[in-house]
């Protein structure tokens, strides 16, 4: 709960807080460590998937997204 505009009960808001935040719900949801990096444009290290794995993910991210707003927007329990 926001104690005023901008301030947050751990502390001052920050764009860390909403990371952290979808990072912990959509790991709450069973969204993998993998999808959720590449949601949140972190993306993955290793030679697999930097040189040889060219696949966009653009159907999970979507999923991963859709669940988020679902729960956000809509308050729904998936």
């Amino acid at each position: 709960q926001m104690q005023s505009i901008g301030t947050l009960e751990q502390g001052p808001f920050t764009g860390s807080a909403i990371r952290k935040g979808v990072e912990t719900l959509l790991a709450k949801y069973d969204i993998s460590r993998d999808i959720r990096g590449r949601v949140q444009s972190h993306g993955v290290s290793g030679v697999q998937s930097t040189h040889y794995d060219m696949h966009d993910y653009l159907p999970q991210k979507y999923k991963a997204l859709n669940l988020l707003r679902n729960r956000l927007y809509t308050n729904e329990e998936v």
